[in-house]
């Protein structure tokens, strides 16, 4: 027994220093320098699947091959999320695993689909970077009016200030999710969005830490917070428009 918990141990702790090399896969575009900031946000998924994990021994068990679960309450998914921010975008790109039971009746560590999302004054554009197809508003250089900021702005809840963090919690809930986020406020020159929830309202500075639950059940979707802060950094203009300049097809 004591053998099959240092095992799982050491299975943990090699998948997590594999996870902590991922990295955004466009952060080397080229293009002219614009100003930027960095965020890497690190923490944990959906902890839904505790119970898919026990069904599943439970049939590996069937078959004569025991399988040794973490202990109770052990995260079994990780989320990693790298926000590269300049003064007209907000280039979010997350990614992370989940533990599952393979038909081997192993646990292993496998990675989840990735997201990358562009959010800019005209709208979002939605990546997919497995098939290389786009969505959404992707040209943020076509002519037309900005988008509006929109009205739910009205439900944004200020929780207060956090000392620890330096930081201000606001709250916002839509379509079952209640997201909060702890936003470290930037000086008044600099009036970078940083578009708290997909969609919403945007304020200036930058996401520090974010956590959504589920409605009404308080089941807990995401809790991630920064681990990297790296200020006045440079990009290549390409991450303004990745779907063109990395080849993205439209869908």
């Amino acid at each position: 027994m004591k053998d099959s918990v240092v095992a799982l141990l050491v299975l943990l702790c090699a998948s997590f220093v594999q996870a902590q090399e991922e990295r955004f896969p466009f952060a080397g575009a080229g293009g002219r320098p614009v100003a930027a900031h960095y965020v890497r946000l690190e923490g944990v998924g959906s902890q839904m699947g505790h119970g898919l994990l026990r069904d599943t021994q439970a049939k590996c068990e069937m078959m004569g091959r025991s399988v040794q679960l973490p202990p109770e309450g052990s995260p079994i998914s990780r989320l990693r999320r790298e926000d590269y921010y300049t003064a007209t975008h907000l280039i979010q790109y997350t990614s992370g695993e989940v533990l599952i039971i393979n038909p081997r009746c192993e646990l292993e560590w496998t990675a989840i689909k990735p997201e990358l999302v562009v959010h800019h004054p005209r709208g979002v554009c939605s990546l997919n970077v497995r098939t290389r197809t786009a969505k959404g508003q992707c040209d943020s250089t076509r002519q037309g009016p900005v988008v509006p900021l929109p009205t739910l702005r009205l439900q944004m809840e200020v929780l207060g200030a956090d000392p620890d963090s330096r930081c201000v919690r606001t709250a916002t809930e839509i379509m079952g999710i209640r997201s909060v986020q702890c936003i470290e406020a930037r000086p008044e020159s600099e009036d970078w969005r940083s578009y708290v929830y997909r969609g919403g309202p945007d304020r200036r500075g930058i996401v520090l830490e974010s956590r959504g639950t589920s409605v009404p059940s308080g089941e807990v979707l995401s809790d991630i917070r920064a681990v990297e802060v790296r200020r006045n950094i440079t990009v290549g203009s390409d991450m303004l428009d990745l779907a063109r300049t990395q080849g993205f097809s439209f869908r």
